[in-house]
Order: structure tokens, then sequence, then C-alpha cells
């Protein structure tokens, strides 16, 4: 396959983890997809971007992967609440992040108040799944460019995302292409149209 010169990303959602707070992303037809997601928190009359992320394999496979990764401290668990106040406050930072020794027993020491943080995190997160189909590169590239605008916009656009997130951007001997961002709804910080 080769890179085209543009790209569209076509938003579905809001889903929801779970089925008995709104339509679930695994109930989705786009659930088998490979593509872009977006973790968001309602803000605002929109939706406050999260944690942008991709998958090669389907969106269910990957964001069923996650429920037992936060319930095992291994991501952040935010407040929920502040999250949709655009205020972020952690729980707890997740053991894939912060190594120190001695925090897999605080955690042990804990779980359930965290499994029930993380279960109210995850109620409250809205999530986007863009279908896309591409070759190899372009999918990184895209997360990486949505991560850089998150990163580098103002207020609970810039503070809301987890710091320091893995990215592959473009190289520079890659040629840069555009890509349409199309939601039917308010993505606070995501521009309909940015370069990757």
């Amino acid at each position: 396959m080769t890179i085209a010169n543009s790209y569209q990303l076509d938003w579905q959602g809001p889903f929801t983890y779970q089925r008995a707070v709104g339509e679930s992303c695994f109930d989705s037809w786009a659930a088998k997809e490979p593509g872009v997601y977006l973790w968001t928190f309602e803000y605002r009359d929109g939706y406050l971007i999260y944690i942008p992320g991709l998958t090669m394999a389907s969106f269910a496979e990957r964001l069923g992967a996650y429920i037992n990764l936060f319930r095992q401290g291994k991501y952040t668990i935010l407040n929920g609440l502040s999250a949709q106040r655009g205020i972020r406050d952690e729980i707890w930072h997740g053991l894939l992040w912060d190594k120190t020794p001695g925090r897999k027993e605080m955690f042990s020491s804990r779980q359930v108040e965290y499994e029930r943080a993380a279960d109210e995190m995850m109620s409250k997160m809205r999530i986007f799944l863009a279908p896309l189909r591409a070759e190899r590169r372009v999918v990184p590239r895209i997360e990486a460019a949505i991560i850089d605008i998150l990163y580098s916009g103002v207020g609970p656009v810039h503070d809301l995302p987890d710091k320091g997130m893995h990215r592959e951007p473009r190289q520079l001997i890659e040629e840069p292409f555009t890509v349409r961002s199309n939601a039917h709804v308010l993505l606070h910080g995501l521009p309909s149209s940015f370069e990757a």
C-alpha cells in the first residue's frame, strides 16, 4: 500500500464502556474495525479528549483489554467527575508509568477501592471510534499528531491527557499528509484538519 496525501477520520460515537450507561463501543458496527479511538469526558457542550489511541486489530479487542488493565492498576485512574470539569485529578498513577518499589503492594492493599474508582472513571468516559484501514505508518502518525495537538493546547485540552505518551510521529524523511476530522460533536482542541 502507498500513503495517500489525505485521510479522513469519521468519528463514530460517543460510546460507553458499560452498556448500563449508554451505547457500548463493543456493540457498534465499528467495533470489528481497526483505526483511531479517543477516550473522552463530556465537557462544556462537547467532549474533552483524555487519550487518543490506535489499533491495527479491532477496536473491540483493543478496548476490551484496557478494562482489566485499569482494574489492575496498570493505567492511571482519574476521578471521572473531576475530568468532566476539565480537572486532572489522579486517584492512582499507573504501575506502567511509575515503577517505584513497593507500589504493587500499595495497590494490592487498596485494590477494591481502586477497582471501584476505575469502574467509576470508565462509567464517565465516552469513546469515539474512527475506523481506518491504511498502510502501517499512517495510523501511528495520526495518533502522534493528535497527541501533539493536545500537548500544545491550553487549559484542560493540555492538562487532562497523560504526559509522556509513546508516539510514532512523522519522520523527517516521510512526506506529510492531511487528516480531516469529521465529528458531529465538539471535540475540544481537535481541529477539523491537521497534518501528520
